[in-house]
């Protein structure tokens, strides 16, 4: 780890703000580079907290590749740590899509890239454990899509769950699968990374969230017993064997879903191919 100092970049805008971290769009002065400096947005960090950060940042190097962002750097900054990454000049899908909409045969696109991208860190034996649209980059010039902040990501196959109140529950609610709210006593493993793939394209194909509610221990019943509305019945323009895709991925248990990458790119591909056919 490299010390610095915030002289050595130019902030130039705060792009997100969290609890804990604080992400800002900067200069680095020695090379007029421009970066993103995610920092640990905590007055006092604990050991524990500091270690974790930097196992964020570790991660996000052991994975690196096309689908991820560059990491550069992890450095003290004045007295907080941050994050050094790579400018992509991405937009999180969130934000991309609150204000554009994106084709089907784009979508479809979308969702290959995604599978590449979760299979390239499967295959690493990291569980990403908070895919959904804040984390993935979305660039419009050239489609390309990257995933971001595996802030707690973790590198094992296997990782066990125990219950946990809400406030201590891992990963975005809406998107958690449920074996990671747990509650079913049993292990965490990279189908939990498909199941919330599942809700994310849920999102994308039909513009809103399977289980839509306010009260987290309802959204957590939903995730563990509630069916969603098959996608194509949300929205008449998705076709139906995509939304059968997507069910899949949402199935309830780990072995009701897709167990491959390669399988579901191919049905994904398949989907893409027969869209482009009939000129959707």
């Amino acid at each position: 780890m490299s010390q610095t100092s915030s002289a050595t970049y130019s902030i130039l805008e705060t792009i997100h703000q969290s609890p804990h971290t604080i992400v800002h769009r900067a200069v680095r002065q020695n090379d007029q580079r421009e970066v993103i400096l995610k920092q640990l947005n905590i007055p006092r960090p604990t050991p524990l907290q500091i270690a974790r950060f930097e196992s964020e940042y570790d991660i996000t190097q052991f994975v690196a590749s096309p689908y991820t962002v560059e990491p550069l750097g992890y450095e003290l900054f004045g007295s907080s740590y941050i994050i050094v990454l790579t400018d992509t000049r991405s937009t999180a899908l969130d934000l991309y899509i609150e204000h554009n909409p994106i084709s089907l045969l784009n979508t479809l696109k979308i969702a290959i890239q995604l599978v590449d991208a979760l299979d390239v860190i499967h295959k690493k034996q990291v569980i990403h454990k908070d895919i959904n649209p804040s984390n993935i980059l979305y660039r419009a010039a050239d489609q390309k899509v990257q995933l971001i902040d595996f802030s707690i990501s973790t590198r094992l196959a296997r990782e066990a769950q125990q219950i946990v109140n809400l406030q201590q529950l891992q990963g975005t609610l809406a998107y958690i699968s449920p074996e990671q709210t747990g509650r079913m006593n049993r292990p965490l493993d990279y189908r939990t990374d498909f199941y919330s793939l599942g809700v994310t394209l849920y999102e994308l194909f039909t513009g809103r969230l399977p289980f839509e509610t306010a009260d987290e221990m309802e959204m957590i019943h939903s995730h563990l017993a509630r069916q969603p509305l098959h996608p194509s019945h949300v929205n008449q323009e998705c076709p139906s064997m995509v939304g059968d895709i997507v069910m899949r991925l949402m199935a309830k248990t780990a072995e009701e879903r897709y167990q491959t990458a390669y399988g579901l790119k191919a049905d994904l591909q398949s989907c893409l191919t027969q869209c482009e056919m009939d000129g959707q």
